[in-house]
C-alpha cells in the first residue's frame, strides 16, 4: 500500500509541475489586447465614483442598466470576441 500511495504521490507532483508551467491565459503585455476592454486606470475612477454614490444613486447607475432590455446579451458579446468552440445554455446560464 506504502509503493502504491508514493507512486501515486509522485504523478500527482509532477502532474502538479506539469499544470504550472501551462496557462489558459498567456500574459499580455498591452492593456489594450482584448478590444472593448477598459484600462485599469479607467476602472479605479469608476469604482471610486461608484464607492461614493448612495444606494438609489448605485441602483440607478448599477442594477437598473443590467437589467436593460435594450442590453446586449452575453452569449453575443462572446461571439464578438471570436471563434466559439462550443456553448452550452440553461436559463441564464450560458458557457462557451
Amino acid at each position: 500500500m506504502d509503493k502504491q500511495s508514493n507512486d501515486g504521490d509522485r504523478v500527482y507532483l509532477i502532474a502538479e509541475s506539469l499544470a504550472q508551467e501551462f496557462s489558459l491565459f498567456p500574459s499580455v503585455a498591452r492593456e489594450d489586447a482584448l478590444p472593448g476592454l477598459f484600462k485599469r486606470a479607467q476602472i479605479a475612477r469608476r469604482t471610486k465614483r461608484l464607492k461614493n454614490l448612495d444606494i438609489d444613486s448605485y441602483i440607478e447607475a448599477v442594477v437598473t442598466p443590467a437589467e436593460s432590455s435594450a442590453r446586449t446579451p452575453a452569449p453575443e458579446v462572446i461571439r464578438q470576441l471570436g471563434a466559439v468552440q462550443s456553448e452550452a445554455s440553461d436559463g441564464p446560464f450560458h458557457a462557451a
